[in-house]
């Protein structure tokens, strides 16, 4: 399998959105998170090799998640403005992860609603809904 490289497009892409982005931070965040910032949003920093920004909007999550993972420890709120992603977006792939963690295709309306309705069941409904299922199932 053939390495994924960075062309020229998507590295000056990469260049300018973090350049903008370096510029839209400043004083915005602790020292702690501009140093990560700084850090991760290297010049050479681009590409698909682990440890490296993904191009576009992939890299904005990978800084958000290394700057949130626990052995950095920034601030969830400082993550979001340096990556530059919204608390929606965030909460929205979150819920999506939910999703998917529970064998439910987050892109599935009728997979998702019939979650959403089985999770708000009280114990009881739930029981009576696993039993309907079992003799369905015999």
């Amino acid at each position: 399998m053939d390495k994924k490289e960075v062309d020229s497009e998507e590295r000056f892409l990469f260049l300018s959105f973090w350049i903008a982005q370096r510029r839209a931070i400043l004083d915005r965040v602790s020292v702690k998170t501009m140093e990560w910032f700084n850090l991760y949003t290297a010049r050479d920093n681009v590409g698909y090799e682990t440890g490296q920004l993904r191009p576009g909007k992939l890299g904005q999550w990978d800084l958000f998640g290394w700057l949130t993972d626990p052995e950095i420890g920034c601030d969830e709120n400082e993550a979001l403005i340096a990556s530059g992603l919204t608390a929606a977006e965030v909460a929205d792939e979150r819920r999506r992860e939910n999703l998917r963690e529970n064998c439910v295709d987050p892109d599935n309306e009728a997979e998702v609603a019939d979650f959403e309705r089985r999770r708000s069941m009280s114990s009881e409904e739930l029981d009576a809904e696993i039993e309907r299922m079992e003799r369905e199932l015999a």
